[in-house]
């Protein structure tokens, strides 16, 4: 789906991944926890100005893409999360933009920021973001077809480590509840996971991950097959036994770029 990682923008306050963390420059088959560069992933927290709506937007997207397209230094793809099913709705949509690299995704920034303000004007014109993030996207597993998937849904969680257990716990947790997924046949997904970086409160998350699905139908389905395999018992213990994890809420997802 996601050329390069994506989750989240939701805030974790949620404010806020990522196939859409999503993490380097080709979405991978699977990938073993710690071993892949992190991908740079920004996220933006927006509302629309009084009168404008999604059209509005799009509109100035598709001038930035001419002018990204010209212009920067590094490969960017990005996607508009647009909340679904939430408890309670904190902004009308986010943008998620990423890079295969923080080091290239910063360098896009910079350029932005010296020469993006006649254009950044125009968005300003019809949203009102009023937070930034960057975050560091990893991808755990992603089916061939998500290799450019146009649109879909992304769940995401946001976890913390238990005292006394380690990054190195949390991979083996991973890898464990990977193969409980792929031994009961769920192969049409993908998940990525991110962790904060500049702009985001540490103290509340040690990572976000996102559960995609290409829609709502294919999730219920892979949600059964796990229910008919017996799955989640097991999940939930290995889970539970290294980390505590929260729903940040579900969104529909738009790839832009």
């Amino acid at each position: 789906m996601f050329k390069i990682p994506l989750i989240s923008v939701f805030a974790i306050s949620l404010s806020i991944m990522t196939s859409v963390a999503i993490a380097d420059d080709h979405a991978q088959k699977e990938t073993s926890t710690g071993t892949q560069q992190p991908a740079g992933v920004n996220t933006l927290s927006c509302n629309f100005l009084p009168g404008k709506d999604m059209d509005d937007y799009m509109k100035v997207v598709n001038k930035y893409n001419e002018w990204a397209d010209e212009n920067n230094p590094n490969p960017q793809s990005a996607w508009v999360f647009i909340p679904s099913f939430f408890d309670t709705r904190a902004h009308d949509f986010y943008w998620v933009g990423a890079s295969p690299s923080r080091l290239e995704a910063a360098q896009n920034m910079d350029y932005w920021m010296e020469n993006g303000a006649s254009l950044g004007k125009q968005f300003q014109k019809v949203t009102d973001c009023d937070q930034s993030q960057l975050w560091a996207g990893q991808t755990i597993y992603a089916s061939d077809n998500f290799e450019d998937l146009p649109r879909g849904m992304v769940g995401a969680q946001s976890c913390k480590i238990h005292a006394g257990k380690s990054w190195s716990d949390v991979g083996e947790a991973t890898r464990k509840i990977e193969q409980i997924v792929m031994d009961a046949g769920v192969t049409n997904r993908a998940v990525y996971r991110w962790q904060p970086r500049e702009g985001v409160d540490r103290s509340k998350t040690d990572f976000l991950n996102l559960f995609v699905s290409e829609t709502m139908e294919q999730r219920i389905r892979n949600g059964n097959m796990l229910s008919e395999a017996k799955a989640w018992p097991k999940i939930r213990e290995i889970n539970n036994s290294v980390m505590s994890c929260r729903s940040l809420g579900m969104s529909r997802f738009i790839k832009v770029r």
